[in-house]
């Protein structure tokens, strides 16, 4: 996750507002072109979860106030790119292109100067993650990368009939999700933010002017200006061949500019077998119209047959790796864990009595004043805050005005510590409302943050009847319910409101 794009991100507890209205529980992605949330709507008393894609080119815009601000000269560009995400999502949704290896689309919404599309959450780990903790940075045997594999082409495969291509398949964007009553897993593509469609004729119907790639897992003709303009399905053969690359090696390929048929074979591990690898290598060739046309010559190059039946079953078996998990790792290393923490408290404690003792020894002999100047301008974080970094001795500043030669150390000292406007602070306490009491957090003595209101009357709260002796658990910001959980008089939960 880029940590620079996620700082950026909607605050938690944000609503987004469509036809339903979605709540931002937590981060889950965040890259060059857009961020993905984690959301919880409710229906009575029934939360459900779902992703949202939010479109956010970082290099190109900011938030300001909560919506997407960008300058004049990348206006065009922005724009012509959020026409796009806007259009191949609703398209996606449109065409109603189900599949269990795909993640369904529920609604775009167009809100905050930006546009963010609804999708089915998938509770799992992704393909990296998968190999970097579940299987401790190992990679996975042949036949076992060829079965996880399977149902990713399946489901590229029908895009592709529907002249749709992915454009940013790699392993982040394949999740594994356990099956319920089942001891398999069921990989999903998510993330269609840069996917695009095209006509009959095999032109784009969108047009995006930057360009959008995953290095490693993009082909050349990706980098171009403009992207893809044509129906390119290489394109996703290509990242397909650079995904199974990662599963059999553990590593992400080189950047495609960089990317030979023989740095492919010369790459992959000699235990495979030669016809995955020459599979794998042409579906890499940096020449399109040499590589691998299709997603269905790639599969049968593998061996693989991308029919009906192999279409009917498509999960993987649980225990993908043949190796012990980051549990059983533990459980069967765990004596000599103990040991090895035994002799690192033994080895610290040693440590810290010479530590101990020496320090108290310089402490009686030569104690050190106290430099308050030193200390009050001294600021560790501001190197990735402030373009110059403030001397700290302040007797080495030199004064404003020329006529002055000496340092004036007390007002330096006074000036860095002068306290800054205190900021409204949250209490917590008991507000008297015209239809009952509020009891938690205040702010400027309106309701903000955790708390509950309990009715002393009939009223209508946020178009909720409510009768003396309910009660409402909440959050709330500045004095407007953000989600609460009504409860009636019996203590009986009635219903979550989101306002």
């Amino acid at each position: 996750m880029d940590q620079r794009v996620a700082s950026q991100a909607l605050p938690v507890k944000t609503i987004i507002k469509g036809k339903n209205k979605y709540m931002v529980e937590k981060v889950l992605g965040a890259g060059g072109f857009g961020i993905t949330y984690r959301v919880v709507t409710y229906h009575g008393n029934i939360a459900i979860r779902f992703a949202v894609k939010e479109y956010f080119p970082s290099n190109m815009c900011e938030r300001i106030d909560g919506r997407l601000s960008y300058s004049g000269p990348v206006k065009a560009d922005v724009e012509n790119g959020l026409d796009s995400f806007i259009s191949e999502a609703e398209r996606l949704k449109s065409q109603n292109i189900h599949h269990p290896n795909i993640v369904g689309i529920n609604e775009v919404i167009r809100a905050n100067n930006t546009a963010y599309y609804v999708m089915e959450y998938i509770n799992g780990r992704n393909v990296r993650d998968y190999l970097m903790l579940e299987r401790n940075h190992r990679p996975l045997p042949e036949d076992e990368a060829l079965e996880l594999i399977r149902p990713v082409m399946a489901a590229i495969a029908l895009l592709h009939r529907h002249k749709v291509t992915h454009l940013d398949i790699k392993p982040d964007n394949i999740v594994l999700s356990p099956v319920e009553d089942s001891d398999g897993l069921r990989p999903v593509v998510i993330d269609f933010g840069l996917s695009k469609h095209y006509d009959e004729k095999g032109n784009a119907t969108s047009k995006v002017k930057f360009i959008a790639c995953s290095p490693g897992y993009a082909p050349n003709e990706q980098y171009q200006d403009g992207g893809i303009s044509t129906f390119t399905p290489q394109a996703d053969v290509y990242a397909l061949g650079a995904t199974l690359f990662f599963m059999l090696t553990g590593h992400d390929p080189a950047v495609a500019a960089n990317i030979s048929r023989d740095k492919v074979l010369a790459a992959l591990p000699t235990t495979i077998s030669e016809k995955t690898r020459m599979a794998i290598a042409d579906a890499m060739r940096p020449d399109k119209t040499e590589r691998t046309q299709t997603v269905t010559q790639f599969a049968s190059n593998l061996g693989i047959k991308l029919d009906s039946s192999s279409e009917s079953n498509l999960t993987v078996p649980l225990s993908l790796s043949s190796g012990p998990s980051i549990k059983d790792w533990f459980l069967a290393n765990i004596g000599k864990g103990l040991a090895l923490v035994a002799l690192l408290a033994a080895v610290i404690a040693v440590i810290a009595y010479i530590s101990y003792g020496n320090s108290e020894k310089e402490t009686v002999v030569n104690p050190v004043p106290t430099d308050t100047t030193s200390i009050t301008t001294q600021q560790p974080d501001s190197i990735t805050t402030i373009p110059q970094q403030q001397p700290t001795n302040t007797q080495n500043q030199q004064p404003a005005a020329p006529v002055q030669t000496q340092p004036q150390p007390v007002q330096t000292q006074q000036t860095t510590t002068q306290p800054a406007p205190a900021a409204p602070a949250v209490t917590t306490g008991t507000l008297s409302l015209n239809y009952g009491s509020y009891k938690g957090e205040i702010k400027s003595k309106k309701p903000h943050g955790e708390g509950s209101i309990y009715f002393n009357r009939s009223h209508t709260y946020y178009d909720t009847p409510v009768e003396p002796g309910y009660r409402l658990e909440g959050t709330f910001e500045n004095g407007q319910l953000i989600i609460g959980k009504l409860y009636g008089a019996d203590g009986s939960k009635l219903q979550t409101i989101m306002p």
